[in-house]
């Protein structure tokens, strides 16, 4: 509200002293009656937040109010200046009017001077001044303000006119002596001015605020004034409600801004909303697409005179679109296409139980959907989530931007032994996942699927993740992080097609202590397999069948896995074409068990005369020699050669 606004000052003079004449001044000296600006404000309120509510339920977003500010239109000397360049001033003194005209403000000199003034304080007088400034009809305005010299008390009844009529105004006062007839009044607010921003938004959000409206305002009240050292505002007499709105004209906002500019959205009477009000703000407003209405009530809030109160609305996530925890949705989906066997999927010596579900072959995750039915798949008391199936496809929709896999994703797309593809995996947010167990486990047509947006930093156990992915040919493992991970057991067993892992630089397994059955039968794997980079836990204990029947592989680099394993047998049995292996400075060859049989049948297995280089340490080398790997039989060629790690 950077408009100019005629200031009018009504002024009081009150001389202490005995009464005396007044003698008119020329109208010369008369201009030398000047005016400072001395602005007072300091709100103490705190940051506090606000229930935000949508048809009944808390939506994904939170309203905070902030820590006040003095009032948002005038906060300083300069910014006074900027707004107002005149006023009315009123004198009197003994509580008889000596004065009453126009003040004009001086640039150069940065005061107000009286310009048709006839009198003028002298020297050694005490003097008090009230005044005021009102951009509406100042007749109107303080027909009915009243005065008391002593105390020094002003009162005003006050009716909260329309939106496009709110304005501020303030309210200065001096006492005190003057002897060049220069007075610095102090100025404060008597109203309340709000603000609405929008806080920090995630990458995606889009939120457009199309209008705020505030309910069970009050119409009028009185204000009561108590001048002195500081001045002090009382609201009382409240009386009758309105309802104000203002219409927002601006583009949706993807990151924090200020949703009306730099001046209030609203001025308004303060007061302290007792705990019972019906007093709320309310937002239209259209989040990705999807436009409703949400509100805040308004009890207990407190407004203070003077204060530019600061609302903020922030995405938090607290109230989500969560899914249904792994084995959940798993059921779900095969009550919604009618049909599921019961069965095992084995590899090597064990076997997992498994619900088939065939009757689905592409699965769609969809956000900001306008879908609001079917049958619900999200966690109890979230935001709604829907899953569709129109023949053999199933889509799962929410009006979220986003969805949340819950804790334990185990077994989610276990059994859609038809499952072709998934789409839409980059609306899920994974960074709450725990467990990932079998999560594709035996989704046997599925080709490829995208990880890209996966979270894994909390994610403790990939147990089985893509067993029984049989035509499985291609996984990225570029977005994860195992720092947390303490079994990857079967990850890939019987993936039989897969023939290229892209690792990433944070898959490693700190903490990782099962790698057993890691690879079963993994029977394309590119020849040279390395895996230097995982840095092995020292708690490691199994790698029982890890390379298990992977005859593709020539050489297999593990020099950096550490541990103290106690189920190392068969290791590399079924490894028909192994020429090299890298085990480095390999711990686990100073512990194994007596008849750990590392390489059980794997030489018998292996062309005659072909050789294998091993590279280990020294001890490494004893171990293998002197203890029970298996190490040397048949006529197949170890070539040993020690190195320092």
């Amino acid at each position: 509200m950077k408009n100019k606004t005629i200031i009018l000052f009504q002024t009081l003079f009150v001389l202490i002293t005995s009464a005396c004449s007044i003698e008119p001044l020329n109208e010369v000296s008369s201009k030398s009656i000047s005016f400072n600006v001395a602005l007072d404000s300091n709100p103490e309120t705190k940051a506090e937040s606000l229930g935000l509510y949508s048809e009944g339920n808390r939506t994904s977003f939170t309203l905070e109010k902030l820590p006040a500010t003095k009032s948002v239109q005038i906060n300083h000397s300069t910014t006074f200046t900027e707004i107002y360049d005149s006023f009315e001033v009123e004198g009197r003194e003994h509580g008889d009017q000596v004065f009453y005209d126009f003040a004009q403000y001086n640039a150069s000199t940065g005061l107000w001077t009286l310009e048709n003034a006839q009198y003028i304080w002298k020297p050694g007088k005490e003097i008090e001044v009230v005044a005021a400034a009102s951009g509406r009809d100042n007749e109107a305005f303080f027909g009915g303000i009243t005065y008391n010299g002593n105390p020094s008390t002003a009162s005003f009844n006050y009716t909260l006119p329309e939106h496009a009529d709110q304005q501020d105004f303030l309210v200065g006062y001096f006492r005190g002596v003057t002897d060049n007839g220069t007075v610095a009044l102090k100025f404060n607010h008597p109203l309340t001015s709000l603000v609405f921003e929008t806080g920090p938004l995630p990458l995606g959000v889009t939120l457009k605020i199309n209008s705020i409206t505030l309910e069970g305002l009050d119409a009028s009240a009185r204000c009561d004034i108590t001048f002195g050292e500081n001045t002090t505002y009382t609201w009382s007499a409240h009386s009758g409600t309105v309802n104000y709105t203002q219409e927002i004209d601006k583009p949706a906002m993807e990151e924090r801004d200020i949703i009306l500019g730099e001046d209030a959205s609203f001025i308004v009477i303060p007061r302290e909303f007792p705990v019972n009000s019906d007093a709320k703000i309310v937002f239209s407003i259209t989040e990705n697409g999807r436009t409703y209405d949400m509100y805040a009530p308004l009890a207990g809030q407190e407004w203070n005179p003077g204060e530019t109160n600061i609302y903020q609305i922030s995405y938090h996530g607290e109230h989500k679109a969560i899914l249904l925890d792994g084995p959940a949705f798993n059921h779900q989906l095969a009550l919604l296409t009618g049909g599921y066997v019961e069965k095992r999927y084995g590899y090597t010596t064990s076997s997992i139980p498994y619900t088939e579900i065939p009757n689905v072959t592409k699965i769609i995750f969809q956000a900001n959907s306008p879908n609001t039915t079917g049958t619900l798949v999200n966690a109890p008391g979230e935001r709604p989530i829907y899953m569709n199936k129109e023949g053999n496809v199933i889509t799962v929709t929410t009006d979220d931007f986003e969805m949340y896999m819950s804790q334990n994703a185990s077994q989610m797309f276990q059994g859609l032994v038809n499952l072709t593809s998934i789409e839409g995996l980059n609306f899920i947010n994974t960074k709450e996942v725990t467990r990932m167990d079998h999560l594709f486990a035996v989704c046997k047509k599925l080709t490829s699927i995208d990880l890209s947006n996966f979270n894994t930093e909390k994610v403790e156990t990939m147990t089985a993740m893509f067993t029984g992915c049989e035509i499985l040919q291609r996984v990225n493992f570029s977005s994860f992080k195992t720092d947390n991970v303490t079994s990857i057991s079967a990850i890939f067993a019987h993936a039989f097609a897969l023939n290229s892992i892209t690792w990433g630089d944070n898959f490693q397994l700190k903490k990782c202590s099962a790698l057993s059955h890691a690879f079963v039968r993994c029977t394309s794997l590119p020849a040279d397999l390395d895996l230097s980079f995982m840095l092995g836990s020292p708690t490691s204990t199994d790698i029982a069948f890890m390379f298990y029947q992977c005859n593709n592989l020539h050489s297999i680099n593990i020099k950096n896995l550490r541990g103290h394993f106690t189920r190392t047998w068969s290791t590399f049995l079924g490894c028909t074409h192994l020429t090299s292996i890298n085990f480095g400075s390999f711990q686990t060859l100073e512990n194994v068990y007596k008849r750990s049989e590392m390489f059980t049948n794997t030489a018998s297995q292996l062309p005659n005369g072909q050789t294998c280089t091993i590279t280990c340490n020294q001890a490494a080398k004893d171990r293998m020699i002197n203890g029970d790997t298996h190490l040397v039989q048949s006529n197949y060629n170890w070539d040993i050669v020690t190195q320092t790690f």
